[in-house]
């Protein structure tokens, strides 16, 4: 839909595949991308009825049955996967889209649109109804998704429920959200939004409309106490789109920071990576192909530094093959490494095991790695050591700092690396 709607609104090949290029180099696509989460989906959803607003201008504005029934379909859906609270940005975005369409006059568009909001909020509704139909349990589905989930976000949190200076962050992210969800495309983001803003009385109709839809998301998800930028992913695709249109209008040292930014972000993980090796000597870690792998990265930064016709051209290449060094890094952690030996796995079958977790439901990973096991969570809290866990639970889990070894008496009955996330000042 990226590259489609880019090329589209260009006229321009190039621009779409652009538009696409920078849409998979957002860290958003990157951190959020993954098979096992709803975002992909959620994403392709909500944004497909704005993707065919302006695709298939002006048919789509005109018509009078299918696309509101369309667009409605594409909404319901993109709620039954993430949240019932999508409805309002999406309602909003769509609606300002066809008021923006009629000039901005409310009268034109109250006499012809009105009612297709209403057709179309009214059948993603119905959508919603199914669940509740065909759900065996529809009371957990209301206090899971829409009590807990939705309303709760909208209401003050539990005092103790999350850390002060986590709180305060929460209250920033929003406005930070996008250049987040970007990540190493952060400054050409950042001038993205500056030039629009300046030229904003030269902006054509698609770019407005698109612009809405960026907005109507950061407006809407700036209210609730507990934001987060994962709740602007809908709008990255618009973004990125955006981004290929604008791409040669912003000034070149934006393009040159997200380089050096991307090239002072491999050199960390070369650097990690070479203490990692200093900490496990004799064991195989990462091989040739992926110092290989570093190398090359390397070179097409300095190539997109140095060379300033290809510094546009290069950098999202340069970012994707960070992308791919990052997983190449990671991907120890995924194998023999990172997992509990079969001897382990088999001793902790129909045993309980108390496991760490710092994040909702996150201990459910632990079903994987030792499968057969009754598997419980405890919250992870600062100063908790083995010898407090050995007073609760006869058999569990403990995170430590690579070079520690846990406290106190016990039996060690495996091992594994782990890479621990969400991290505090005390770690």
């Amino acid at each position: 839909m990226v590259f489609l709607l880019a090329r589209k609104l260009s006229g321009r090949p190039e621009a779409g595949f652009l538009a696409m290029s920078t849409f998979l180099a957002f860290f958003s696509t990157y951190r959020y991308g993954r098979p096992f989460l709803t975002n992909p989906p959620e994403v392709f959803w909500i944004f497909l009825p704005f993707f065919a607003l302006l695709y298939w201008r002006p048919v789509s504005f005109s018509s009078r049955f299918v696309f509101p029934v369309v667009s409605g379909i594409a909404v319901g859906v993109g709620l039954l996967y993430k949240s019932f609270a999508l409805a309002i940005p999406a309602g909003l975005g769509l609606a300002a889209g066809f008021w923006q369409y009629r000039d901005c006059r409310v009268g034109t568009f109250l006499a012809r649109d009105a009612w297709k909001v209403f057709v179309r909020d009214g059948d993603f509704a119905g959508r919603l109804r199914l669940w509740f139909v065909l759900d065996p349990d529809p009371q957990a589905v209301w206090r899971n998704s829409s009590s807990r989930r939705t309303s709760g976000k909208s209401t003050s949190r539990p005092e103790g429920t999350s850390p002060p200076a986590v709180g305060r962050l929460q209250h920033l992210e929003p406005g930070v959200g996008y250049p987040l969800n970007a990540g190493l495309l952060a400054f050409p983001v950042a001038a993205l939004f500056i030039g629009a803003f300046s030229r904003r009385a030269a902006l054509a109709d698609a770019e407005k409309m698109l612009w809405i839809w960026v907005l109507v998301l950061f407006l809407v998800f700036s209210l609730p106490s507990q934001r987060s930028s994962r709740y602007l992913l809908a709008a990255m695709p618009a973004l990125a789109v955006l981004l290929a249109l604008d791409w040669d209008r912003i000034g070149r040292t934006m393009f040159v920071m997200s380089i050096v930014t991307t090239a002072a972000f491999v050199a960390a993980l070369a650097y990690a990576s070479i203490r990692l090796r200093h900490y496990f000597a004799g064991v195989p870690l990462h091989g040739a192909a992926y110092w290989s792998l570093l190398a090359v990265t390397g070179i097409v930064l300095a190539v997109a530094l140095l060379t300033p016709a290809l510094t546009r051209a290069c950098l999202n290449a340069g970012i994707l093959l960070a992308f791919l060094s990052l997983a190449a890094f990671l991907r120890p952690f995924d194998g023999p490494l990172g997992s509990y030996s079969p001897e382990v796995q088999r001793w902790a079958q129909g045993k309980e095991v108390w496991v760490p977790y710092n994040f909702n439901a996150k201990y459910e990973r632990y079903r994987f790695m030792l499968p057969g096991a009754r598997i419980r969570g405890y919250r992870e809290e600062p100063g908790l050591r083995a010898t407090d866990l050995a007073r609760r639970y006869p058999v569990f889990a403990v995170r430590l700092p690579a070079p520690e070894t846990p406290d106190g008496k016990g039996r060690i009955i495996g091992q594994r690396l782990d890479i621990r996330s969400r991290q505090t000042s005390a770690n």
